[in-house]
């Protein structure tokens, strides 16, 4: 992308190819991350220590965090260093250029993971079906002689395998997928309506430098909220992340129009937009974004798991965050409140799931298939019984 044609140095025709080539290469980087995120996730998540489930799923979401971070120091050292016209005429290509190395070294260390113990577990199963289906549709095989020979026969048979994959999670845990998707609807969409509104206060007079130090604080009190909450979940034994959804849903619910009306109270106040954005909406946001990645998790089987997590998390990620900022611009237009109002209705509605399914789970209308992590006080008492 940092070696793409434009206008100034290569004419109209070719700045429109390039043009073209940047939205494509947006797009393939967009889809390979979120099919990334769920592979990483769900093997950070298989591989944690007992005890650490939470912080280990966490530490996807809080890299994630500090690269945007480091981004943005990165852009604003440039910016610094060679000013606003050289940067707009070949400055912005040495980000995409910086992005190669490490991007090399990632690639390098994640194809030489080991696969964790529950995968290979699951390939085994699923290996040993598919050679009894096989032995079973043999035309030589040998032929049952009792019902119970039968059965045994054919036990083999009826499984997920024989469905494709889809399918098989939509028919068999649909109740899974609407409350993976309606828990993680808060959390994607503060992430990026928060990005909006640090980038809509230029709006209200604030200077290009400041909103980027604006920008900059907000993903790093995200981030240490989301890292203090899996601390703290996996500290107190927390193997219940619809607790945490419904929390941070809440809190958006709460904080979302006293927040956006003090920003359209005082615009182009740097103190207020600090207070509100990287203090109260980083940290209702943490709070419902931490969550949401031990929860799509935990809803779905090994083998189901990352398609799962891309029809809850993802999905949620893409349709309501992913056009956060389109509504949130609409709404801007007819009222500067009206934001937040969004954020608050759509925190509302995350939180009453989460408490709704936190119900079902309690009633075993939801199973968990990830193993809850004991906390060091559970470890202590089943030592000290010992």
């Amino acid at each position: 992308q940092g070696c793409l044609p434009t206008r100034v140095c290569c004419g109209e025709g070719a700045g429109r190819f390039g043009a073209a080539m940047l939205l494509l290469c947006r797009a393939l980087q967009g889809l390979s991350a979120g099919g990334e995120s769920g592979s990483i996730t769900t093997y950070f998540a298989e591989a944690a220590p007992r005890g650490s489930l939470a912080r280990c799923v966490a530490a996807t979401t809080v890299c994630a965090m500090l690269s945007f971070l480091l981004a943005s120091g990165v852009v604003e050292v440039l910016v610094m260093t060679l000013g606003p016209d050289r940067m707009m005429l070949w400055g912005w290509r040495l980000p995409f250029l910086l992005a190669l190395p490490p991007g090399l070294v990632s690639f390098w260390g994640r194809s030489r993971l080991a696969e964790s113990a529950e995968f290979l577990a699951v390939a085994e199963q699923q290996a040993q079906r598919e050679s009894r289906s096989e032995h079973a549709q043999c035309p030589t095989r040998t032929v049952p002689t009792s019902s119970a020979d039968a059965a045994a026969d054919n036990s083999g048979t009826q499984d997920h395998s024989k469905r494709p994959r889809p399918h098989a999670l939509l028919r068999d845990h649909a109740l899974s997928v609407a409350v993976g998707f309606g828990c993680s609807l808060a959390g994607t969409c503060a992430f990026y309506l928060g990005i909006w509104a640090v980038h809509h206060t230029m709006q209200g007079g604030l200077a290009e430098s400041q909103v980027l130090l604006v920008a900059m604080l907000t993903m790093a009190t995200t981030a240490s909220t989301i890292a203090c909450w899996s601390y703290a979940c996996d500290k107190h034994g927390g193997s219940d992340p619809f607790l945490g959804a419904g929390l941070g849903g809440a809190c958006l619910a709460v904080a979302g129009v006293p927040i956006f009306w003090a920003l359209a109270s005082w615009p182009g106040h740097l103190g207020v937009a600090v207070v509100c954005l990287c203090g109260c909406y980083g940290i209702a946001s943490g709070l419902a974004l931490g969550p949401l990645f031990v929860l799509a998790v935990d809803l779905f089987p090994a083998e189901l798991r990352v398609l799962g997590y891309g029809l809850t998390l993802n999905l949620a990620m893409s349709y309501v965050g992913g056009t956060a900022s389109v509504v949130a611009q609409a709404l801007d237009g007819l009222h500067p409140v009206a934001p937040g109002v969004y954020v608050a209705s759509v925190g509302g509605l995350s939180a009453a799931r989460a408490m709704v399914a936190r119900c079902w789970r309690a009633r075993g209308l939801l199973p968990s298939y990830v193993v809850p992590a004991k906390g060091p006080i559970e470890a202590r008492h089943e030592a000290a019984s010992v």
